[in-house]
This record gives structure tokens, sequence and C-alpha cells, in this order.
């Protein structure tokens, strides 16, 4: 217990540790305090100490300034969680739909309630090498027609490519005019192209995000009637897959790209019967 004889305060107290600035010192009601070193102070000692003795440490003007920088990023880190971490969590929640499209490159896209696009990502290789950060944040069919610059400027053909789009929505509503939205800004953005859509479901779109694959590939697959492996359909070509499609005529967004496509059948079918034919001719001689 600390005494007062006059205007000084005081304490006796046993010393538990010298070091090299202080040592440590118990007071009588147990309490552990610092107490500047005095000649031949030795552990054990029993000493009488006053109020002045205390040891204060001095921190230097470095220290205090790490310590203002610490308190100032652990500030900023706090507020950035606040204001962060709720949007994220929004641009999660703000997915109403999903969009896949395969030309080559296979992409996906969701999109809020808007139609406006609040993620993007490249899903085979061919997807992953374009960068499609830009597209974020713009509409559906902003990010549409600069997804076909984009494209062109690498070379693809857009009016010769076939085009499979997945579609879906990732809430547990259904949005028939949402839906309608969506095939015809994809139908009128690639109208020179053949277009085959597929709605699918959520848990269809979670199936293919596994399997490392686009929505609309995946639906292609469960709609083909050929026993096709997964691996098989993953490496086919766009065309490839519309060619085993050829029959299930309501999956094209436009009418005119089916006639198209059965025309461009047909006369893959009469070009093989004529070279069939020469070979026959050839063999005669």
């Amino acid at each position: 217990m600390d005494k007062k004889v006059g205007k000084h305060m005081w304490f006796k107290g046993i010393v538990m540790e010298v070091k090299e600035d202080y040592s440590l010192v118990m007071k009588e009601d147990s309490q552990i305090v610092r107490v500047k070193n005095k000649e031949g102070m030795k552990k054990g000692d029993i000493n009488i100490f006053l109020e002045e003795d205390l040891y204060e440490e001095k921190i230097s003007n470095n220290k205090k300034n790490k310590n203002k920088i610490i308190v100032s990023i652990l500030s900023i880190a706090v507020v950035l969680a606040i204001i962060v971490l709720p949007m994220m969590q929004n641009n999660k929640i703000n997915s109403y739909a999903l969009v896949s499209l395969d030309i080559n490159p296979s992409i996906n896209f969701e999109l809020d309630d808007d139609m406006n696009i609040v993620s993007i990502r490249g899903i085979n290789k061919d997807g992953k090498n374009l960068n499609l950060e830009s597209l974020n944040g713009l509409s559906l069919d902003e990010g549409l027609k600069k997804l076909k610059i984009d494209l062109e400027n690498e070379k693809y053909n857009l009016s010769k490519d076939s085009i499979i789009v997945g579609f879906t929505f990732l809430t547990d509503k259904e949005d028939n005019a949402y839906e309608n939205d969506v095939k015809n800004i994809i139908g009128t953005e690639f109208k020179d192209s053949k277009t085959a859509f597929f709605k699918g479901t959520k848990e269809n779109s979670e199936v293919a995000e596994q399997k490392g694959m686009s929505l609309g590939r995946y639906e292609a697959k469960l709609s083909m009637d050929e026993d096709i492996m997964e691996e098989q359909i993953e490496n086919m070509s766009v065309e490839e897959i519309l060619d085993l499609l050829k029959n299930k005529k309501n999956i094209y967004l436009n009418e005119e790209q089916v006639e198209e496509l059965q025309d461009e059948l047909e006369d893959r079918l009469e070009d093989s019967y004529e070279d069939d034919d020469d070979d026959d001719d050839d063999d005669d001689d």
C-alpha cells in the first residue's frame, strides 16, 4: 500500500528482476511496477521507493510515428470493411440472371434485374485470354456491342461463326418479359450468326461450372439424342454441336437461321454424294 510522508508518496517492495534500464518490483499489495535502477540494486532486495523512482519508458518520435501509421492503417481497414464488404455482398445479391456465350471463346455474363452486367469471366482458354473487365457495368446490349468489336479485332468472323447461348435465372423468380428481352438483344446483336438458345436452370449452371463448361454447352449436351461423352462435347466446335442438333429447330432465335442451317446441311450432303459418285466413276475406269 502506498503511503505518504509530507508531499512524497512511498511504498515498500521486493526486487523481482533487474533489467538494463529498470527493475521489476513487487509492492506489498502484490502489484508489479517498474522502478529506476539504483546503484547496487539486485534481485531479492527489499527497499523503500518514492513515487519519483517509478520508471516511465521514453517513446522515440520514430516509434510514435509508427504507432500513428498503424492506427491510421487500422482505421482505413475498418472503413474499407464497412464500405467494400456490403458492396461485394450486394453484387452477389444483384446477380439476377446468367447468360453464357459459346462462339469459340466461352464467356459467362451475370446480369442484374436491369440487365446490366455485374460479373463477366472467360470459361475456356480463349475466353480467359480476352480482356473482359471493361464490359463490367455496361448494359447487356452495350456489352455485346463492345464484345463484338473486341472479337472482330481478334480476327473472329461473327458473320460465319455459330453461337450457343445458355440462359437461366439465378433466383427462384421466372420473368418471361426479361427472358424475351435477352433473346431479342442477343438475336439482334448476332443477327448474322446462327444462334441457338438453351434455357437452363440455376442448378444446371452450378453443375456446368463445376465441370468447367458453359451453361449453353452443358444444356446442348443434355438435348442431344446421341450418347455423347462430356469430354467429347468439351472439345467439339460450336458448329459440330449444332450439326448434332440439326433436327431441333426450336432452339434457334431466328427462323431464317433454321432455314440457313438446313440449306447448309443439304449442301454438305449433296457435296458428299457428288464426291462419292466421283469416286465410283474413278473405280469404274
